[in-house]
């Protein structure tokens, strides 16, 4: 069981990681929408799930980089 300044502290760090966490991605997202032409949403899921794989078995990323 962690006592009260630990829980405390632990709050404190938890906040701060989402805050920093929130500020990144919002500097990324400015950076993104900066750019040219326009964010493509159609057929979404099928697109977000090729990336999930794509990023748990960089497979493709591993083969076409040497």
């Amino acid at each position: 069981m962690l006592t009260l300044i630990e829980k405390i502290l632990f709050a404190l760090a938890v906040a701060g990681s989402l805050y920093m966490t929130y500020r990144t991605f919002g500097k990324m997202a400015k950076v993104i929408l900066r750019g040219q032409g326009q964010l493509r949403f159609d057929d979404l899921p099928r697109r977000l799930w090729e990336g999930f794989v794509a990023l748990l078995s960089q497979g493709r990323m591993l083969r076409h980089r040497t």
